[in-house]
C-alpha cells in the first residue's frame, strides 16, 4: 500500500504532465489513499481532464473532486448561447435518435432531459456537450428505457 505522500506526488506529477490543464491552480491532498482535488480552473473540460487523471494513479481508494469551473468575464458565455451550441450538438451527433434529448441551460449548466433506448446514447449525449464552450457542469437526467 502506497502512502499518502506518495499518491499526492503521483497526482501532482500526472496533472503537471498534462498539457491541456494547469496544474497550478489545482490542489491536491490525500488521507488514507482518498485523494481530494480543490482550486479553480477555467473549463469543464480541466476540471474532468484533472479527475480521470488522477483515478489511474496507484493507490487511490476514493476521489473527491471539488474544483470549481471559475471562468473570468471575458470568458463567460451567455446561457442562450450555450443552449444553441448544445442542442446542436445534440442534434449532429448520430448516435442519438432524432429529438430524444432537450436541453436546458441555466448559469452555464447544462441539464440533458428526454429518453433514449441505450445507455450508450446517454452517455454520448453527455459527450456531446460536456466539452462545449462556456459549459461550467453537466447535470445528465435522460433516462435510458429498456
Amino acid at each position: 500500500m502506497r502512502l499518502d505522500k506518495e499518491i499526492q506526488e503521483a497526482v501532482l506529477k500526472e496533472l503537471e504532465f498534462e498539457p491541456s490543464i494547469n496544474a497550478a491552480d489545482i490542489g491536491v491532498t490525500v488521507h488514507d489513499g482518498v485523494v481530494s482535488l480543490n482550486g479553480r480552473v477555467a473549463t469543464l473540460h480541466e476540471k474532468w481532464t484533472a479527475e480521470k487523471i488522477t483515478r489511474v494513479v496507484a493507490g487511490v481508494r476514493g476521489l473527491a473532486n471539488d474544483v470549481v469551473v471559475s471562468m473570468t468575464a471575458g470568458d463567460l458565455r451567455a446561457d442562450p448561447a450555450i443552449a444553441h451550441a448544445a442542442a446542436n450538438a445534440i442534434g449532429w451527433t448520430s448516435a442519438l435518435p432524432p429529438d430524444a434529448v432537450q436541453v436546458t441551460v441555466r448559469d452555464g449548466w447544462i441539464t440533458l432531459t428526454g429518453s433514449v433506448p441505450w445507455p450508450y446514447q446517454k452517455i454520448a449525449a453527455e459527450h456531446a456537450v460536456e466539452h462545449l464552450y462556456g459549459v461550467k457542469g453537466v447535470a445528465n437526467s435522460i433516462i435510458v428505457e429498456s
